[in-house]
């Protein structure tokens, strides 16, 4: 006939039990305090990096008919056709030419 358990020895039991999970989760979070560290400067490379390429030239490069024609591999009568259509808009004119800025250029890309 088997021998019945002090209700003592379910709370020891729990006991150790409960003790030996907070052993390791005490050496997990290390670990894992570690682990997040390096998440965190992971995504601020990751974010750095995208704020440098979406960064606006240091300075804003113009370009002239025949070069943006020259870009966009057509003919310049066809920039100015993109002109009349509003397809493109000179950001400035000077005399009787007109310039484009390089970003919009490439943004039409």
């Amino acid at each position: 006939m088997p021998t019945k358990c002090a209700a003592g020895d379910n709370t020891r039991f729990r006991i150790a039990f409960f003790h030996y999970l907070l052993i390791h989760i005490m050496k997990l979070i290390p670990r894992l305090a570690r682990s997040a560290f390096e998440a965190v400067g992971l995504l601020r490379e990751i974010l750095a990096e995208i704020r440098s390429r979406n960064a606006p030239p240091a300075e804003e490069v113009w370009l002239d008919t025949l070069e943006v024609a020259q870009i966009l591999h057509v003919t310049a009568r066809t920039i100015y056709t993109y002109k009349s259509s509003g397809i493109l808009k000179p950001g400035r004119r000077i005399g009787r030419r007109d310039y484009y800025r390089q970003s919009d250029i490439f943004r039409l890309i």
